[in-house]
């Protein structure tokens, strides 16, 4: 069981939100951290808050043979 409260968990959600079945939404922190990254590629998707305020997820893909 686990609880989590505050500023991390709204992000979550809101990747969470913007993201489709299947894929691996992350937000501008974890891009810049894994992006150089053999075999990993990132696809910018905009998206709105619930109160319209506009961020960018990033959509992580695996490369062929990554």
């Amino acid at each position: 069981h686990l609880v989590a409260v505050g500023e991390p968990i709204v992000w979550a959600s809101r990747m969470a939100a913007c993201a489709s079945a299947n894929e691996l939404v992350v937000n501008n922190l974890l891009f810049v951290t894994l992006s150089g990254r053999a075999g990993l590629m990132f696809d910018a998707r905009e998206a709105r808050t619930k109160s319209g305020e506009g961020f960018l997820g990033r959509v992580l893909r695996w490369s062929e043979g990554g």
